[in-house]
Order: structure tokens, then C-alpha cells, then sequence
């Protein structure tokens, strides 16, 4: 296991899996942490897996959970989104009234994690 310190906005970065792991509060004895990895990428809590064995398991046989276990696992995904959506747009509001510029990429930003969210609970359709 590698060990790091970082502070407060500082990211580590996964470069071969495209993704950037970011500090984003620590309360408390709380890390709040955001990740930015593209959607093939599944990231998850370790105690919802609810399964021993899931995050070692590897290759054509990985162990998946239950379909319970799967609605937790998409309900807290959702949730989580929800809650850093929110977050964020209180951060571009404490911006607008600071009269801080909110630029296109700020936008963008809670856009891509909205529609994210919006793939994960549309319906699909048949085609």
C-alpha cells in the first residue's frame, strides 16, 4: 500500500486509468474526497460491495453483487452525485455574489456530473 499526504485540493493522479483523485475537505477526522475517472472506470464504497472477495476478484469470473446489492450500490452512487452536484452549484452561487467570474468550465463542470447522473437513472431504450 502507498501512503501520501496531501492537503486540501491537492490531487493524486492515475494517469495510465485516466484518473485524478482530489482532496476536497478534511473535518473532523472526515476526508472528503473527489474523483474524476472516466465512466468505464466503476468506483465504489467498499462496504456496499457487500460481498467478500469483490474488490480482489479479478478477470472473467468476478464475483458481482446481488441485484439488492446493486440498487444500494446505484442509490448511493446517485446520492453521492447528488450531494457534489449541490455542493458545487453552492460554490458557484458563493461565487456569483463574491462577484467572482463563473466561467464556461465551471458550467461545464456540474453539466457533465448532472447528465452522468441522468445516464445512471434514465430508462434505456430499446431500440
Amino acid at each position: 500500500m502507498l501512503v501520501l499526504s496531501r492537503r486540501t485540493n491537492e490531487k493524486i493522479v492515475f494517469p495510465s486509468i485516466a484518473t485524478r483523485l482530489q482532496i476536497v475537505a478534511i473535518k473532523a477526522g472526515v476526508v472528503r474526497l473527489g474523483i474524476d475517472a472516466p465512466p468505464s472506470i466503476p468506483i465504489y464504497r467498499e462496504e456496499l460491495l457487500g460481498r467478500e472477495g469483490f474488490l480482489e476478484a479479478s478477470g472473467p469470473g468476478v464475483q458481482q453483487p446481488d441485484a439488492s446489492a446493486r440498487l444500494h450500490l446505484l442509490s448511493q452512487v446517485v446520492r453521492d452525485g447528488v450531494i457534489g452536484a449541490l455542493g458545487e452549484l453552492a460554490r458557484l452561487r458563493r461565487q456569483m455574489e463574491t462577484g467572482t467570474e463563473v466561467t464556461s468550465a465551471d458550467l461545464d463542470r456540474l453539466d457533465g456530473e448532472l447528465r452522468r447522473l441522468e445516464k445512471l437513472v434514465a430508462p434505456r431504450r430499446e431500440s
